[in-house]
C-alpha cells in the first residue's frame, strides 16, 4: 500500500515534463548510469521557461500585498476581540473589514501599515539575507594591473 507521500511523488513524477533547455535538465541516476550524453529533447515536447527575476519579485510582492489586504485583517479581528472585547458593539468581522478598507481609502497610516506590513517584512528579511557581492558586478581586470602585479619586485623589510 502506498503512503500519501509516495502517491504524491508518483503523481509529481508522472506530470513532470523535461524542459527544452539542456542546461536546465536534471538527469536521474538511471539516466546517468546508462549514458553520459544528454539527449536532445523531442521537438514536440513543451518548453518550460523559468520566470525572470522581475516576474518573481512581482509575484512575491503581489502575494504579500494580497496577504496584507485580505488575510491579515481577518487574523487581527479575532485577536482584537479576544484581547480587547467586541468590536463596534459586537457588529462582527464585516464591520471591522469595512472600517479597515474605509481607512485604507482615507489614507490612514495604521491601515496601510497593516496592508503593506507583510510585503515590507518579507523584503526586509530577503534584502538582509541576500549576499550583496552577488549584485555587484566586478570590474573587468585591467591589463596594466595584472602586469604590474606579476612583475612586482620583492620587498624585504
Amino acid at each position: 500500500m502506498l503512503s500519501l507521500s509516495q502517491a504524491v511523488m508518483i503523481a509529481a513524477l508522472a506530470t513532470w515534463q523535461q524542459p527544452r533547455d539542456n542546461a536546465r535538465t536534471c538527469p536521474t541516476r538511471a539516466d546517468s548510469a546508462m549514458t553520459t550524453d544528454i539527449e536532445a529533447p523531442s521537438p514536440d515536447a513543451p518548453s518550460v521557461v523559468a520566470p525572470s527575476r522581475l516576474q518573481r519579485e512581482l509575484w512575491w510582492g503581489g502575494g504579500c500585498l494580497l496577504l496584507g489586504l485580505t488575510l491579515l485583517p481577518m487574523l487581527i479581528y479575532p485577536v482584537g476581540v479576544r484581547l480587547l472585547g467586541a468590536y463596534a458593539g459586537g457588529q462582527g468581522m464585516g464591520a471591522f473589514l469595512a472600517d479597515f478598507y474605509r481607512s485604507l481609502a482615507a489614507g490612514s497610516l495604521a491601515a496601510w501599515s497593516i496592508a503593506v506590513g507583510p510585503t515590507a517584512l518579507i523584503y526586509a528579511i530577503r534584502f538582509t539575507l541576500i549576499p550583496w557581492p552577488r549584485f555587484v558586478k566586478p570590474s573587468p581586470p585591467n591589463a596594466e594591473d595584472q602586469n604590474a602585479e606579476a612583475n612586482r619586485e620583492p620587498f624585504v623589510s
